[in-house]
């Protein structure tokens, strides 16, 4: 996140306002919308697509920006360097922006792990390594094309059970008009799994045959 979590004007128990989110948006410039991809592909292809894109979404986008690998990583580079001040304000723009375009090469980066820490406050210092799970924060996660607000504090036990029956009552939803999640968190697996029990075993089955210690990635698309 771009700011520190303002729990001095938000009241426990409660979101932030649409008043107090504005606000926090425009200070930091934050669009409602924003939009990333990558283009692939020869010279050619890639230029005929930018030419596309501007095309398309120039009439609706207020910003358009492309960028390459090597540019973002050049930024990266200097803008830090930038005297007034300047440098220790975008740095953190440059340090995403360089983390997007590794993620788009391929290249795994710990860049949505800050997210889970937010509103706890209690990331682990620079350099240390992020592990939510060990550090007793985290996300729930659901990715329905509405409006919705998946803020709670996983250290208060009232918000906690909140915010673990709204997602139950919103995945069971979504199940009976025939919506399954992409993507679910450990403590959801056995949920998902019930919804397909033949398919789950035959993945059982073949995580068992070809991961029997659980390496690759543990609790995770399977009920074992």
């Amino acid at each position: 996140m771009v700011a520190p979590y303002p729990h001095d004007r938000v009241p426990r128990g409660e979101v932030l306002s649409p008043e107090l989110l504005a606000e926090l948006t425009s200070r930091h410039g934050v669009s409602a919308w924003t939009g990333t991809g990558g283009l692939y592909g020869t010279r050619e292809v890639v230029r005929a697509a930018r030419s596309t894109l501007r095309r398309r979404l120039g009439r609706v986008a207020r910003r358009l920006m492309f960028l390459g690998s090597e540019r973002a990583r050049m930024l990266g580079r200097w803008l830090p360097r930038l005297p007034l001040g300047l440098g220790a304000k975008l740095t953190p723009q440059a340090r995403t922006l360089a983390n997007v375009v590794s993620v788009l090469e391929g290249v795994p980066t710990q860049m949505a792990l800050p997210l889970a820490y937010w509103k706890s406050g209690q990331r682990p210092p620079d350099g240390a390594p992020l592990n939510p799970r060990a550090d007793g924060c985290g996300l729930l996660w659901t990715s329905p094309l509405v409006p919705m607000v998946p803020e709670f504090d996983r250290a208060d036990p009232d918000e906690s059970a909140r915010a673990l029956a709204c997602q139950q009552e919103l995945l069971d939803t979504c199940r009976r008009e025939g919506f399954l999640p992409y993507r679910v968190g450990t403590h959801t697996m056995r949920w998902l799994a019930e919804q397909s029990p033949q398919a789950w075993r035959l993945t059982e089955h073949l995580k068992r045959a070809l991961d029997p210690r659980q390496v690759l990635a543990p609790e995770r698309y399977s009920s074992l």
